[in-house]
């Protein structure tokens, strides 16, 4: 049984073929969510408490994640306003904006249902112009030549605070810190030039789960180059629930909290999977998003296996990157002659396609999703299943009765870790 959106699905697999199913750690959340605010706010790791820093007047800047993320901001945005009114900061002098890198705009009617109409109605929200020359501002360049293109609301406030949820990441081996501000709120050549970075590393199916990798220096990097002051990171269980919160420092309490999230988004297995069927929830979205569970899922099957990719993506494959489906297709090889010849302009898109042939390179991937078209899976390479169990019985039928079957469900936030 594996999450599907809202729902679960069944299936069977042959005993003599099991092999694993793996499931994120399930935790309790033990205090209410106001306990965890005020815990971010004043028991910080590696910074000064925010009542000891903000002061009546100060225009404070929250940063937070979009829809395609789980932490719940309509719980705990109201929460940090509240808390911040208790040290001076009136509503008025705090922004909102959605760091949504390079997704698409969220709706009005998304930002109410995500973060509640009260707060829509007390504070200012913007969704993140990362297309738009005259809301970004360039502040220089990194050791490795990465333009540094941010939100010009960063140079314009007196404090930042970058709130968001720590779970595993395919570019940037784990999510929160300074990836709200990269990709979150930068310009597109920034985060091309950054995912770029990850996609052409030859290890890349092993960046994930780390966090001493080069594109995370040059996240913190931008972040603190931006002006980055503060983090609130949430470590969620599957339900929502919190299970422990870190906030000071972008780095410092960064990688305390990635200890936390290991704890749940870790799993052990003891032998790799021919076959291994992968819910894309929670980064079922679209596409875009789907690419993460087939990163990790890759953990734990063998090279030549079959990966059966389950996933809603009601969205198709990408709203904000048509060229997935035009060159969904090619090889990696491919992809980089077409570069090299500048008849690929969309370098975020770039880097989607060479992870997707990353991914390619490994394994055959068997789609069961509704949200994608048989044509469109086809011109991504992907074999076209209607159900999960169809998928399983032609999986089975290309790797032989000798095979091993394992289930990974919620692969969206999950990583085998090999034994």
């Amino acid at each position: 049984m594996i999450t599907y959106g809202q729902k679960k699905l069944n299936f069977s697999v042959p005993k003599k073929n099991y092999c694993y199913y793996i499931e994120p750690k399930k935790v309790n959340q033990k205090e209410n969510d106001e306990f965890y605010v005020k815990k971010a706010f004043y028991k910080p790791i590696g910074a000064l408490s925010l009542n000891k820093i903000l002061r009546s007047g100060m225009k404070v800047l929250l940063i937070v994640d979009d829809l395609t993320r789980p932490t719940p901001k309509k719980r705990l945005i109201p929460l940090v306003i509240k808390e911040l009114a208790k040290l001076g900061i009136k509503k008025q002098d705090i922004t909102i904006l959605i760091a949504l890198g390079t997704h698409r705009y969220m709706t009005h009617s998304e930002i109410i249902k995500t973060f509640g109409a009260e707060t829509l109605e007390s504070v200012k929200i913007f969704n993140h112009e990362w297309a738009d020359p005259e809301n970004l501002v360039d502040l220089g360049r990194t050791s490795n030549n990465i333009n540094i293109i941010v939100n010009k609301k960063m140079i314009e406030t007196d404090f930042s605070i970058g709130i968001g949820s720590i779970v595993p990441h395919s570019e940037a081996g784990w999510s929160g810190g300074g990836k709200i501000v990269q990709p979150g709120i930068c310009g597109w050549e920034t985060t091309a030039a950054t995912h770029l970075m990850a996609a052409k590393d030859p290890k890349y199916l092993d960046i994930a789960g780390t966090v001493n990798n080069k594109v995370r220096s040059e996240i913190e990097f931008i972040a603190k180059k931006a002006g980055l002051n503060y983090i609130i990171n949430f470590i969620l269980g599957t339900n929502g629930q919190i299970y422990k919160v870190v906030g000071g420092d972008p780095i410092l309490a960064h990688r305390c909290g990635v200890k936390y999230a290991k704890e749940i988004y870790e799993v052990q297995i003891k032998d790799l999977a021919d076959i291994v069927v992968v819910s894309a929830y929670p980064a079922d979205l679209d596409y875009w998003q789907g690419d993460k569970p087939v990163t990790y899922s890759l953990r734990g099957i063998k090279q030549g296996g079959t990966l059966i990719l389950v996933g809603r993506f009601p969205e198709g494959i990408s709203s904000s990157h048509s060229i997935l489906e035009k060159y969904g297709h090619l090889m990696y090889k491919e992809l980089m002659e077409l570069s090299s010849n500048n008849k690929i302009k969309d370098e975020v898109g770039l880097a989607a396609l060479l992870i997707h042939a990353h991914h390619k390179r490994k394994v055959s991937i068997i789609c069961v999703s509704p949200g994608l078209t048989i044509q469109q899976k086809e011109k991504f390479g992907f074999i076209h299943a209607e159900t999960v169990q169809n998928a399983i019985n032609m999986a089975l039928d290309i790797q032989g009765n000798k095979c091993k079957v394992g289930v990974i469900d919620y692969g969206g936030d999950l990583l085998p870790v090999c034994l």
